[in-house]
C-alpha cells in the first residue's frame, strides 16, 4: 500500500508473506519446551505470560519435568497463537514509528506551505461563518431594511439600490456679481460612499456583550440605521470660512491729525462682508441630498464706514481757545499738567458721542504717567498722585462753554481754588465726580491741549453751527456768603503754654451762578444760566500750647488771619484731586 503526501512523496509499505501457515514453526516449538522447563526459572523473551504461568502451576503440583511435557495439542496451538500477535504488535509500532519520523521530515521540507494552507482554511471559514450570519431584525443600511439578511444577500441589495458614483464637482460657489467662483472636489468636502464599511458595522451590531443593552434599545426606538454615505463637517466649515475671509474687509473711518499747525486727513476704507452662515446651510443641505454639481450664489455686502473725509470738511475751524496760567517751581505739579494736555490732546469726538475726563485720565496712578504733587485735604498740604489734573479738567470745561457743546457732567470744587474764578472750576474724583460733555454740531469735533512754560491751553476745532457774528461771554454772579464758624482748637504739646499758631485758615463759604450772554453782531440777543455752584465755608484750625512756657506771653500770639483773600493768587484746594 501506498500513502500520497501533498509535497509529492509517496512512502510504500510492503507486507510480509506468509509461510507455512497451519504448521507450528520452530520458535513455537521452542516457547513449549521453555513452558516445560519453567521450573528450572529459564524464560525466553517472546514468551507467552498465559502459557508461563500454567507451566509454573503445574511444576509446583507434579514437581516432575514429565508430567509438563504431556500438554495437550490444544494448549501448544493457544502457545503459538500467541507469540504471533506478540510479534505482530511489535512489527506495527516499528511501521508507526517510521512512518512520524517520516512525516515530521516532509512537514519541515513544506512547513510554509502547510501554514498558508491551515491560514487560507481559517480564512475560509471565519468567511463562512459570517456569510452564515443574518441581520437582526429592524436593522437598516442606508434607509433600506436588511432583517434576516446574510452578507451577501444584503451587500447585492445596497449595491442595487444606492448611487454610488461621484462625478463632476461636488459643489460651486460663485458671487452674484461672478467675479469671485470657487469649485470643491468631493475630496474639499470629505464625501465618501462606504458599502462595506456600513454592511460590518451593521453585522456587528447586537453581538459585542458591553453594547448589547445599548443596541436593544435602539432597536426598540427604531433608530438602527448604518449610512453608506459620509463627509466631513470641518473640511466644510473651513472652506466656507476661507470664502469669508477672502471676501471680508473691516470699514475703517477717516482719521484726522494735527501736525505743524495744519491738518492731515486719512481717507476712509470702505469694508465688505458676505453671510457665510447662509453658504453653510446652503451647503450642508445640498450635501445632505446628495445634490452635487450644484452652484450657491452669495451677495458681496459693503460697509460703509460711519466717518468718511467728508466729515473733516468744516475740522480745520476754531470754536473756542481757554488758557489758564500756572505758577512754576513744583516740577511733580508740572508733570501732571503736561500728563492731563498729553491725554485729551488729538482726541476726536465724534457726533452725538459723551466724552469723559475721567475715561481719558484715569487710572490715577504713577504707571499711567501721574506724579506725587501737592493737594491739600481738608485744608492741609498731602502729597499725592494727580495733584493738578483739575486745572486741565477746568480749561477743557471753559473751553466747551465757549464751543457752545452740550455739558453733560460737572461738579465745582468744595473750596475755591486760585487758577480759577469762582463757577468757572470742574473738579475730578475718582469714579464719581467727572466732567463730561455731548458733540452737538452733526460733525467730528478735534480736542488740542498743551502746556507752555506758563499756561494751561485747551483748544477745540469743528463745525460752527452759528453765523460769525455770534459772540458768547461768560460771566459769574456772586449769590451769597456761607459765614464760617470758629477755630477747631487742637492742644498741640510742642507748641509752649500760652501760644497759639493758626493751622488752617478760615474763609467765608460762597455761592455763585455762572451765565453765558450771547451777542449777535454786537448786541446782547440772550443770557443763560449755565450753572450754580456754591465753596463750603472753612472754620480753620488754631493750636494752642500745652508744653513749657517761653516767657514770651506778651507777644501777640495770632499769626494767621480769616480775611477772605478771594482775590489774591493763593490756590486752596479741597479734598477733591486738582
Amino acid at each position: 500500500m501506498a500513502a500520497k503526501h501533498s509535497g509529492g512523496f509517496t512512502i510504500k509499505f510492503r507486507k510480509r508473506k506468509k509461510k507455512n501457515s497451519g504448521k507450528v514453526d520452530t520458535a513455537s516449538r521452542k516457547n513449549v519446551r521453555t513452558a516445560a522447563r519453567s521450573s528450572q526459572g529459564r524464560s525466553e523473551k517472546y514468551s507467552a505470560k498465559p502459557y508461563v504461568k500454567s507451566a509454573k502451576t503445574v511444576s509446583k503440583n507434579t514437581k516432575t519435568v514429565s508430567n509438563s511435557a504431556k500438554v495437550s495439542s490444544s494448549t501448544k496451538n493457544t502457545v503459538a497463537g500467541n507469540a504471533k500477535a506478540e510479534k505482530r504488535k511489535f512489527n506495527k509500532w516499528l511501521v508507526f514509528l517510521f512512518a512520524v519520523v517520516a512525516a515530521a521530515a516532509i512537514a519541515s521540507a513544506h512547513l510554509p506551505e502547510i501554514a498558508e494552507t491551515v491560514s487560507l482554511t481559517k480564512k475560509g471559514t471565519q468567511a463562512n461563518a459570517k456569510h452564515a450570519q443574518t441581520y437582526l431584525n429592524g436593522v437598516k443600511i442606508d434607509g433600506i431594511s436588511v432583517g434576516g439578511l446574510d452578507y451577501d444577500q444584503a451587500k447585492m441589495l445596497i449595491e442595487n439600490s444606492v448611487n454610488t458614483e461621484l462625478t463632476g464637482n461636488a459643489l460651486v460657489v460663485k458671487s452674484t456679481d461672478g467675479n469671485k467662483r470657487y469649485e470643491y472636489t468631493y475630496d474639499s468636502f470629505g464625501i465618501k460612499y462606504d458599502i462595506e464599511g456600513a454592511l460590518q458595522a451593521a453585522m456587528k451590531f447586537g453581538t459585542v456583550e458591553e453594547e448589547y443593552a445599548a443596541d436593544v434599545k435602539a432597536l426598540e426606538n427604531g433608530m438602527v440605521d448604518f449610512p453608506v454615505y459620509s463627509y466631513n463637517i470641518p473640511k466644510i466649515t473651513s472652506c466656507i470660512r476661507a470664502i469669508g475671509a477672502a471676501n471680508t474687509q473691516t470699514a475703517q473711518n477717516a482719521k484726522c491729525t494735527y501736525t505743524n499747525g495744519g491738518f492731515e486727513i486719512t481717507p476712509e476704507v470702505v469694508g465688505y462682508s458676505v453671510d457665510t452662515d447662509a453658504i453653510y446651510k446652503k451647503a450642508i443641505e445640498l450635501i445632505d441630498a446628495r445634490q452635487f454639481n450644484q452652484e450657491i450664489e452669495f451677495e458681496i455686502n459693503t460697509i460703509q464706514p460711519s466717518v468718511t473725509s467728508a466729515d473733516f470738511a468744516y475740522i480745520e475751524n476754531e470754536l473756542s481757545s481757554f488758557s489758564s496760567q500756572y505758577k512754576g517751581g513744583d516740577e511733580n505739579r508740572i508733570q501732571n499738567l503736561r500728563n492731563a494736555c498729553s491725554k485729551i490732546n488729538g482726541t476726536i469726538v465724534y457726533p452725538n458721542e459723551v466724552f469723559s475726563t475721567n475715561d481719558a485720565f484715569n487710572p490715577c496712578t504713577e504707571a499711567n504717567g501721574w506724579a506725587s504733587a501737592g493737594t491739600i485735604v481738608g485744608g492741609k498740604l498731602e502729597d499725592s498722585p494727580g495733584g493738578g489734573m483739575c486745572q486741565v479738567s477746568s480749561a477743557l470745561y471753559d473751553a466747551v462753554l465757549y464751543a457752545e457743546l452740550e455739558v453733560v457732567e460737572r461738579h465745582n470744587h468744595s473750596l475755591k481754588v486760585g487758577y480759577a474764578q469762582y463757577a468757572f472750576d470742574a473738579t475730578l474724583a475718582g469714579d464719581y465726580l467727572d466732567l463730561k460733555f455731548r458733540n452737538n454740531t452733526g460733525y467730528p469735533i478735534y480736542l488740542e491741549s498743551y502746556l507752555t512754560s506758563s499756561s494751561v491751553v485747551v483748544k477745540i476745532y469743528g463745525y460752527n453751527r452759528f453765523s460769525p457774528s455770534r459772540r458768547v461771554e461768560l460771566e459769574n454772579k456772586f449769590i451769597e456768603d456761607i459765614p464760617h464758624g470758629d477755630y477747631v482748637i487742637v492742644e498741640d504739646p510742642e507748641l509752649p503754654a500760652g501760644e497759639t499758631r493758626i493751622e488752617v485758615e478760615q474763609l467765608d463759604g460762597k455761592k455763585y451762578e455762572l451765565y453765558k450772554k450771547i451777542y449777535e453782531n454786537g448786541e446782547l440777543i440772550d443770557t443763560v444760566k449755565v450753572n450754580t455752584s456754591t465753596y463750603r465755608p472753612r472754620d480753620g484750625e488754631k493750636h494752642v500750647g500745652t508744653g513749657a512756657s517761653s516767657g514770651n506771653e506778651d507777644e501777640d500770639d495770632n499769626s494767621g488771619s480769616d480775611e477772605d483773600n478771594e482775590d489774591d493768587e493763593e490756590t486752596y484746594y479741597d479734598e477733591d484731586t486738582d
